[in-house]
C-alpha cells in the first residue's frame, strides 16, 4: 500500500496524442502495468512476482548443483523482452535481487533487448 501511496504523490499525468489525433492523458497507469509484474496481488492475482521467481529459481539451482556449477549458473540474470523495457526495469530486479542475494548476481538488460 505504501508503494502505491508514494506513486499517487509522485506522478505526473503525461498526455499523449493518438495516430488520430485525439489524446490521452496517462499518469500512474504507466507504472501501474509494471508494478504488477513485481506485486501481482494489484491485479487479483495470487501467483509470486517475478523477482520472487527468479529468487526461487537462483536458490533452487544452488541447492540442487554442486557449489562450482551453482556460481557460474546463478551469478548473472539476463533481463529480455519489451516487457523488461521501461525505465527503472533493471534497477528494480538488481536491488530486489541484491537483497535477496547478495550484489554476488548481476543482472544485464541489453539495450537490443
Amino acid at each position: 500500500k505504501s508503494s502505491e501511496d508514494a506513486m499517487e504523490r509522485e506522478v505526473k499525468d503525461i498526455t499523449y496524442e493518438l495516430p488520430d489525433c485525439q489524446t490521452v492523458n496517462i499518469g500512474r497507469e504507466r507504472f501501474l502495468c509494471t508494478e504488477i509484474l513485481f506485486n501481482p496481488p494489484l491485479a487479483g492475482r495470487t501467483h509470486p512476482g517475478m523477482t520472487d521467481i527468479i529468487s526461487t529459481v537462483i536458490s533452487n539451482l544452488r541447492t540442487d548443483l554442486n557449489p562450482a556449477e551453482s556460481e557460474e549458473i546463478t551469478k548473472c540474470v539476463i533481463l529480455t523482452g519489451a516487457g523488461t523495457m521501461p525505465m527503472g526495469m533493471c534497477e528494480r530486479v538488481k536491488d530486489e535481487i541484491g537483497r535477496a542475494h547478495g550484489d554476488g548476481v548481476k543482472v544485464i538488460a541489453p539495450p537490443e533487448r
